[in-house]
């Protein structure tokens, strides 16, 4: 939890220290918003009026998510955050959340400003489970599928079950409950 505040909290920081204003922003960037990219007004560097902006980044090595990174006075900046400001004038003060998981479209119908928590509530499945299932383990002690959900920095303990399919239907259940969107969990 402490995490997710700090980086909430640095996100706040170095957008209200930062060099670029609104009228820098719209002065060189323009937004399409039916494609959800972001497009240079002006020559800048290797970079021509009309091109998109940016480049592509991969969030970590570990990680199969990417995102668009536009550089602009010196600093780099996510696109979805550029877009947010651009659109809306202020900065997100929270973290930024692609509905349909992919950190590349950047349509304004398809990011939202979220708390970690709702971030969370809307993740693709993890690299390491191994069930198909997400929230859903085998507990080789007990030789029963286990199924948990983790809300608000704590696991909840959803049962032991025989059947795979049954530990799933609970857990679909629970993420009905808590708030978790209909596709957290379901794709890699």
């Amino acid at each position: 939890m402490a995490r997710s505040k700090s980086r909430t909290a640095y996100f706040a920081f170095f957008e209200e220290n930062n060099m670029l204003t609104l009228k820098r922003a719209r002065e060189y960037l323009r937004y399409e918003p039916v494609e959800g990219k972001l497009f240079w007004k002006k020559d800048k560097g290797r970079a021509r009026a009309g091109e998109e902006a940016g480049h592509i980044r991969q969030r970590s090595t570990r990680s199969t998510l990417k995102y668009r990174c536009v550089g602009v006075g010196g600093k780099k900046y996510f696109a979805h955050r550029l877009i947010w400001f651009l659109i809306f004038g202020i900065w997100p003060k929270k973290e930024m959340d692609h509905w349909d998981g992919d950190g590349l479209n950047n349509r304004l119908s398809n990011l939202r400003e979220v708390t970690s928590q709702e971030n969370h509530q809307n993740r693709r499945m993890q690299a390491n489970n191994t069930s198909g299932v997400t929230g859903v383990y085998r507990n080789k002690p007990k030789q029963k599928w286990q199924a948990r959900i983790g809300v608000a920095g704590k696991y909840i303990h959803l049962g032991y079950f025989n059947d795979l399919q049954d530990a799933a239907a609970v857990r679909e259940k629970a993420n009905l409950k808590y708030g978790f969107t209909a596709r957290h969990g379901k794709e890699r």
